[in-house]
């Protein structure tokens, strides 16, 4: 699965550099995002460790961390259209 997102790295939203953002790699979105889903899975892990009543059973079963769907999304978001101008 990793070797099939790395390729779609290539396809992340870049800040364009027309509306004075700065580029990033694709490799950099890559890791920013691994890191941010990471991230969401240990403290999925921690709480899940901690949950002592139904409530918090409850509670972990809808953190984010336990869907790595809900994350799917930055790794497949197509580039964005730059429109420019002829002539002008």
């Amino acid at each position: 699965m990793f070797p099939a997102l790395l390729i779609l790295a290539g396809v992340i939203t870049h800040a364009s550099p027309h509306d004075g953002g700065e580029r990033t790699s694709p490799e950099d979105e890559y890791q920013k995002l691994v890191r941010r889903y990471e991230a969401a899975y240990e403290v999925f892990v921690k709480a899940s460790r901690e949950a002592r009543t139904k409530a918090d059973e409850e509670a972990v079963l809808a953190h984010p961390g336990r869907n790595p769907r809900g994350f799917a999304g930055g790794f497949m978001s197509p580039p964005p259209i730059q429109l420019t101008t002829v002539g002008g």
